[in-house]
């Protein structure tokens, strides 16, 4: 079992590693898809609350997993940033060479 783990984690690893630019881009895709759902989850929460400090109490998690994929997005928009910058510098690069 453990090898099997190890083994399907290494073929992830490799597919990571020959494209990152994909892998960030499906990452980016993917925070933005769980950030609305959990934006959804926070209204639906106060819209069927009866009282305000009740929707408070029901939107506490779905707030807590906005915050999370919030921080996630960033991180994958900064790490994207990082890597088309480092596209521009090869593509610059292999332009001055003879």
């Amino acid at each position: 079992m453990k090898k099997e783990v190890r083994r399907m984690l290494e073929k992830i690893r490799r597919v990571i590693d020959r494209h990152p630019l994909a892998w960030v881009l499906s990452m980016t895709t993917i925070s933005v898809i769980c950030t609305v759902l959990c934006l959804s989850g926070v209204i639906a929460a106060f819209v069927y609350s009866s009282t305000f400090t009740q929707g408070i109490a029901n939107a506490l998690f779905p707030m807590l997993l906005v915050g999370i994929n919030m921080t996630a997005l960033v991180a994958n928009v900064q790490r994207l940033s990082e890597l088309l910058e480092e596209q521009k510098r090869n593509l610059r690069g292999s332009e001055k060479s003879p």
